[in-house]
């Protein structure tokens, strides 16, 4: 099964992060331009903690073990959702983002322990930076380059005149969780395999080390 470790956003911010969403698509449409883009659906967005790929049920138990161990070891905090952004950047857009702001360093500690946690269970090290953010859209492989370009310059300009970057109401996180997911010619189904609470008291200096 292929699984991975996220961080899920309450229902009023996916209401509003969706209305800014269904915003850029009819802005893209009224040009003829928003079939270009696979949109993420309301019930997928998430802020990604660590993609693991394929994985055995022997390894799904051994991570979700240390994932408890992760959660016990971690205060909640505090993130919103703000900034528009493109991967791997706006001229080569091939992934419509929004960023993440708040309490970052606690953030980057997170990922740093579940980094760990997947790594002392047999998955390679991640070799790409840790950049927290929501994916908005996807760019479908078969858009010419020149419509890509024009999506990318529109979506750039739209997002500085109407404010699409602005920040969302802040959260707290209060778990992750660890989810698996099924490909199916409809779009890709999530299931959450286990949840673990963010439970350290105030005061702790983050995540406990894994090893």
């Amino acid at each position: 099964m292929r699984t991975f470790i996220a961080i899920e956003l309450p229902p009023s911010l996916k209401e509003r992060l969706s209305a800014r969403r269904d915003e850029m698509r009819d802005h893209l449409a009224a040009s003829g331009l928003a079939r270009h883009l696979s949109w993420t659906g309301d019930d997928k967005f998430h802020l990604t903690l660590r993609f693991l790929g394929e994985t055995n049920e022997q390894q799904v138990q051994a991570v979700a073990t240390q994932l408890a161990r992760v959660g016990a070891g971690t205060r909640p905090l505090s993130l919103q959702l703000q900034g528009l952004g493109a991967f791997p950047n706006w001229p080569r857009l091939r992934v419509l983002w929004m960023g993440v702001q708040g309490d970052l360093p606690h953030l980057n500690r997170l990922q740093a322990a579940v980094e760990q946690a997947v790594q002392a269970n047999g998955f390679p090290a991640e070799t790409r930076p840790f950049h927290g953010h929501i994916t908005l859209a996807r760019m479908r492989r078969s858009t010419p380059r020149d419509e890509a370009k024009r999506i990318a310059s529109l979506l750039q300009a739209a997002a500085q005149a109407r404010g699409w970057g602005e920040g969302l109401a802040p959260w707290t996180v209060e778990d992750i969780v660890f989810m698996r997911s099924e490909l199916h010619p409809s779009g890709a189904r999530y299931t959450v395999l286990g949840r673990f609470q963010l439970a350290k008291e105030d005061g702790a200096r983050g995540p406990a080390s894994t090893s």
